[in-house]
C-alpha cells in the first residue's frame, strides 16, 4: 500500500515484485543485527569461552549473509526471466 502511494498506481506484477523484494531484504538486516549482537555477547561473557574473536563472528556471518542475499537475487532474477 505504501509503495503504491509513493510510486503511483502500479500493475499487479510490479506490486508482487515489490513485495518479494521486501521479503528477501528484511531478514538480511535482521540477521546482520543478530550477528553483531552475538559479537557483543561474546565480549560481555568473555573471549576465552568463544571459538572466534567477537569481530570475526560479525565479519564471517555478515559476509555469508551477503553471499546468500546475492544467491537469492540471482535465483529471483532467473525465475522472473522465465515467468516473463
Amino acid at each position: 500500500m505504501v509503495l503504491r502511494l509513493y510510486f503511483g498506481q502500479s500493475t499487479e506484477t510490479q506490486s508482487r515484485a515489490n513485495r518479494i523484494c521486501c521479503t528477501i531484504l528484511a531478514p538480511s538486516f535482521m540477521t546482520a543485527g543478530l550477528f553483531i549482537t552475538l559479537g557483543l555477547i561474546v565480549n560481555r561473557l568473555g573471549v576465552q569461552y568463544a571459538r572466534l574473536r567477537p569481530k570475526v563472528y560479525s565479519i564471517v556471518f555478515i559476509i555469508a549473509d551477503l553471499v546468500a542475499l546475492v544467491v537469492q537475487a540471482v535465483g529471483g532474477a532467473q525465475v522472473r526471466d522465465d515467468v516473463l
